[in-house]
């Protein structure tokens, strides 16, 4: 999946993810968000990344229930990598329609709620995705499209 990630008109950022499910009860995650800010004269740049192994504990047609163990670091001035753990769930009302919540902590923090469009093996998605390293916390809208293999 690709997504565009936007707090304000001069804070906005990329993201991207992978999933590999090689066993229908087993996952390898990776994720990386590249995040923005225009200042005066220049753009400063932060990214965040996470690496997981997740077991999917529940897997049916109605509802998928995760949960992983993994490492989360943050790329920028300061090099930071440590432990991490996530969950996420996806419910499938009716077709075409799913919605995703994701949870993850570690180095930084982020939770994810998206409204999903199912079309053949896509999904076209918007929410809010939240993070937080330490005391400092963005917010905002995002956007973007997903695709299965």
């Amino acid at each position: 999946s690709a997504g565009y990630f936007r707090e304000s008109g001069k804070l906005y950022g990329y993201s991207s993810q992978g999933r590999f499910s090689p066993v229908p009860f087993l996952s390898f995650e990776v994720q990386y968000t590249g995040l923005y800010e225009e200042l005066f004269d220049f753009t400063t740049s932060l990214s965040l990344y996470s690496v997981f192994l997740n077991y999917h504990s529940i897997r049916n047609e109605f509802i998928s229930f995760r949960w992983g163990i993994g490492m989360k670091g943050i790329v920028g001035n300061h090099n930071l990598t440590g432990f991490g753990f996530n969950a996420a769930a996806e419910l499938y009302p009716f077709r075409p329609v799913s919605l995703h919540c994701n949870f993850s902590i570690g180095k930084y923090s982020e939770l994810l709620g998206t409204l999903n469009i199912h079309v053949n093996r896509t999904a076209f998605f918007a929410g809010w995705k939240y993070l937080q390293a330490g005391q400092v916390g963005i917010s905002g809208l995002i956007g973007g499209v997903q695709v299965y293999f």
